[in-house]
């Protein structure tokens, strides 16, 4: 079997000349198979437990990662709602009406399901003697 976590077994050369093999190669010490081969654990519940483990590990960091961005896009909120306050509080009535007119207009265009449906174009039937169209009963 080959030995993929060790270093090649190459022979080199001292400067006397002579061939010497190294000492043994030191293993990946983050390699989880290496972990489990040293051990001698090569059962399955093992392997899923050291899997399960790295999993959770990464998991737990994307999670602090969420958490930071949640943090900053709260603040940015909170930064948005005090600017949108003070906007509103110095605006003349005729802007704040101009802004809630192109909101209504925006939920409309964004919302079409709440908005009216156009009416289709009523197509005229045609009164022809094709058998394939004879008459409902």
């Amino acid at each position: 079997m080959v030995d993929l976590m060790m270093t090649p077994n190459v022979q080199h050369q001292t400067y006397d000349g002579s061939h010497h093999l190294p000492q043994q190669a030191q293993p990946l010490p983050d390699n989880w198979l290496y972990e489990i081969r040293q051990k001698g654990k090569n059962t399955a519940i093992h392997v899923m437990d050291l899997v399960k483990s790295h999993l959770m590990f990464a998991v737990r960091e994307e999670v602090e990662v969420l958490k930071e961005k949640i943090a900053e896009l709260m603040d940015r909120i909170n930064q948005l709602e005090v600017e949108n306050t003070i906007l509103k509080a110095n605006a003349t009535q005729e802007t704040l009406s101009q802004i809630q007119t192109s909101t209504t207009q925006q939920q409309v265009v964004s919302n079409p399901i709440t908005s009216t449906p156009p009416e289709l174009p009523k197509v005229p039937q045609s009164q022809n003697n094709n058998p394939a169209n004879g008459p409902v009963s």
